[in-house]
């Protein structure tokens, strides 16, 4: 059991919709390679829907300790806490227009709360002290 890690490097004169195969041969010590069969990729344009940012959401105290508070003008829908390299730690489905979020069990440093409300989407970075 494991995991392995690739990097890829794609050609600049690639476009949307080439398709690229490849295959892989894994090595554990000396035996006989395991085969990952033939991958195919196939390059596509990164989209993201259009969205409302709702300025209305205020976080605080930020940097915090242990509770953050989430107030906005309208009904909230949902609170996301992710860590820098993009992990979900925590949902939270609410729907009122004040909440409080506890990171007092995550360590020390950057996190990035989406919050949905009734009226668009923000993401606000927040330090834990």
């Amino acid at each position: 059991h494991g995991n392995v890690l690739l990097k890829v490097r794609s050609k600049n004169n690639l476009v949307t919709g080439d398709i690229v195969s490849k295959r892989a041969d894994i090595f554990f010590d000396y035996n006989f390679p395991i085969d990952t069969g033939m991958a195919n990729t196939t390059f596509q344009s990164l989209n993201n829907s259009s969205f409302e940012k709702d300025n209305s959401i205020s976080v605080y105290p930020n940097p915090a300790n242990s509770i953050v508070n989430i107030k906005a003008n309208s009904n909230l829908k949902s609170i996301e806490l992710y860590d820098v390299q993009g992990r979900i730690l925590q949902t939270k489905l609410v729907n009122v227009t004040n909440e409080i979020i506890d990171i007092s069990n995550q360590s020390n440093g950057i996190y990035f709360l989406k919050i949905t409300s009734d009226d668009g989407v923000k993401v606000e970075q927040i330090v834990k002290e």
